[in-house]
C-alpha cells in the first residue's frame, strides 16, 4: 500500500501526532486499512480516516490503532492529549466573533466565496479506477462509465451517471437471492436498515425469472463541483465499507441471507 498522505493541517501538536502516527505505519511495513482494521471494532474506512487527519480521533480507536502497530501507547497517548488541547483551543477561538463584526461580515470571514476560476478536478472512470487501485479493491470488469468490483459474498458497481457524468454511484448487490414469497419479509428488514442508517440506501430489485428477489444498496453523490482525490477517495472507501457492512448485517445479524 502506498504511504499514508495527511490531509492539509498546519504546523503544531495536531500534525505532530499525525506525523508520528505515519512513521509509525512505515515502521510496521505499511500495512494496508483491512490488516490493520482485521479484528478491531471498526471497519477499515473509520482506520483510513483515523490516520490521516485533520480530526483528532477518539483515544480508544487510536490506542488499538497503535498497538495493531506496534507502537508506544504511552507515547502516543502524551501526543493526543496534546493535539486534542490544541483542537479544542482552536475551535473555541475560531467560534468568537470580533466584537466589532457584523453578523454578515462574521458570515464572510468564516465562509469566504471561492474565487469564479475555481475548480475542482473532475469526476470521471480513470479517477475511480486510480482510487480504487489506491485502496486495493480488486474489480473484476470494467466499462465506459462503470467498474465492477468483487468480494466474496457480493458484488459492487462504481459508475458515474448523470447527463454529464457527473455522480458517483455505488451499488452493492448481495450474491445471495430470496424467494419472492419472502418479499414482504425482506420489506420489513430492508426498512430497518434504512431507518438507522443514512449513507446507504437498501432495497428490493424487480423479482427474476427464477421468481428471487434480488437486493441492493446505493449511495449516489453529486460532484457537479468536482473532488479532490483525497475526497474521492474518502466516497469510495466509505461506499465499499458500508456495502461490505450492508451484506455482512444480512447474513450476520438479521440472518436473512444464507451462503448457499
Amino acid at each position: 500500500m502506498p504511504s499514508i498522505t495527511l490531509r492539509e493541517m498546519p504546523e503544531g501538536p495536531i500534525l505532530k501526532l499525525f506525523e508520528e502516527l505515519k512513521r509509525l505505519h512505515r515502521t510496521a511495513g505499511e500495512p494496508t486499512m483491512r490488516q490493520i482494521a482485521k479484528n478491531l471494532p471498526c471497519t477499515y474506512a473509520t482506520v483510513h480516516s483515523a490516520m490521516r487527519g485533520p480530526r483528532v480521533p477518539k483515544w480508544p480507536l487510536l490506542e488499538l490503532i497503535v498497538e495493531k502497530l506496534g507502537g508506544n501507547t504511552d507515547h502516543f497517548k502524551q501526543l493526543w492529549i496534546a493535539a486534542l488541547d490544541s483542537q479544542e483551543l482552536h475551535r473555541t477561538t475560531s467560534s468568537a466573533p470580533p466584537a466589532s463584526s457584523t453578523n454578515l461580515e462574521v458570515s464572510k470571514a468564516r465562509h469566504p466565496e471561492l474565487p469564479s476560476s475555481t475548480k475542482l478536478p473532475e469526476l470521471t472512470i480513470d479517477r475511480l479506477q486510480t482510487t480504487l487501485d489506491y485502496l486495493e479493491i480488486a474489480y473484476s470488469e470494467e466499462g465506459e462509465r462503470f467498474i465492477l468490483a468483487r468480494w466474496s459474498r457480493h458484488t459492487m458497481l462504481f459508475a458515474t451517471e448523470g447527463p454529464a457524468e457527473d455522480i458517483l454511484v455505488m451499488r452493492v448487490h448481495p450474491d445471495a437471492t430470496l424467494p419472492l414469497i419472502e418479499s414482504e419479509r425482506v420489506r420489513f428488514v430492508l426498512n430497518e436498515w434504512n431507518h438507522t442508517r443514512r449513507f446507504m440506501k437498501a432495497y428490493m430489485g424487480d423479482p427474476t425469472e427464477a421468481n428471487r428477489i434480488p437486493i441492493y444498496g446505493e449511495v449516489q453523490i453529486s460532484l457537479s463541483a468536482g473532488a479532490t482525490d483525497n475526497q474521492l477517495v474518502e466516497f469510495v472507501d466509505c461506499g465499499a465499507a458500508v456495502g461490505t457492512s450492508l451484506v455482512d448485517w444480512l447474513h450476520n445479524e438479521v440472518k436473512i441471507l444464507g451462503d448457499s
